[in-house]
């Protein structure tokens, strides 16, 4: 009896964890080595960190992939699915990108949007000021926000960028600083 009641309390805590668990399909917007960013339906983008089983990841950008949180959408213990490759990965680290309307999911050939969605595809030509002032490959100058230049200023010339409504996406390293564009 007591081995029964057991057993049972065991399979109920079980149900109860997997009800609790979500999956979600979620948009590949970039791949980036250990990195990437998602973009859910309703328009938040994250930046995650990624362990091994993954390796098919590039394949992805532009299509759906699923994320499996078994608390928090993307908090401890969350897996990336890839489709139809059997490949799973963990994800170790996200941090949101904040929301992104009307972004578009794109082929990395065509990168000019509109001002409200994501364009890769640029590159750091000069920075100045301590990170303060960044002027892209394209030949626009963005005015990084006070707080964020402490990251800008260890930028390097020639990064990867993406540019992502209000924010700069240093592809690279897989940072963000928030910035105006003021040319």
């Amino acid at each position: 009896m007591i081995k029964k009641s057991i057993i049972t309390g065991i399979l109920l805590l079980l149900i109860s964890i997997d009800a609790y668990a979500a999956s979600e399909w979620v948009s590949l917007y970039k791949a980036m080595d250990d990195n990437a960013i998602v973009v859910r339906k309703n328009g938040e983008a994250y930046r995650i960190e990624k362990g091994v089983g993954c390796i098919s990841l590039w394949r992805f950008e532009g299509k759906s992939v699923l994320v499996i949180s078994p608390g928090l959408f993307l908090g401890v213990g969350s897996e990336l699915i890839l489709p139809d490759v059997d490949q799973k990965c963990r994800i170790w680290n996200s941090s949101s990108l904040g929301s992104v309307e009307g972004l578009r999911i794109q082929n990395r050939k065509n990168t000019r949007q509109s001002t409200n969605t994501c364009e890769d595809g640029h590159w750091i030509q000069s920075i100045a000021g301590n990170g303060e002032i960044i002027k892209l490959e394209d030949g626009s100058i963005w005015q990084v926000d006070s707080i964020d230049r402490v990251i800008s200023s260890i930028w390097l010339p020639i990064s990867n960028i993406t540019v992502c409504g209000a924010y700069l996406i240093n592809t690279d390293d897989g940072e963000k600083v928030s910035a105006t564009k003021i040319k």
